[in-house]
């Protein structure tokens, strides 16, 4: 595994999510900056060993009401992804 960009309670899940992406041919910078826009909401939402809860998403959702539409279903498709895997 490369060396982790995230700092947040999930930085290996989320690093971990990334390493499956590019393996399985999605390198992608975009996702990589989403990544880390939402690593560093984290840094300031969970504690360690905390997860994603619904009331985090939405204030994360509620965070990106300044972005265009095509911006907040990038980063929200992201978001889901993430919590599938």
């Amino acid at each position: 595994m490369a060396t982790c960009l995230f700092r947040s309670p999930l930085a290996f899940r989320l690093q971990c999510f990334l390493d499956t992406r590019k393996t399985a041919g999605r390198r992608s910078v975009a996702s990589q900056k989403i990544l880390v826009y939402l690593d560093r909401f984290l840094l300031g939402e969970l504690q360690p060993g905390e997860t994603i809860t619904r009331e985090i998403a939405g204030r994360w959702i509620k965070s990106l009401e300044s972005l265009s539409i095509g911006t907040r279903i990038n980063r929200l498709s992201m978001l889901r992804q993430c919590c599938l895997y």
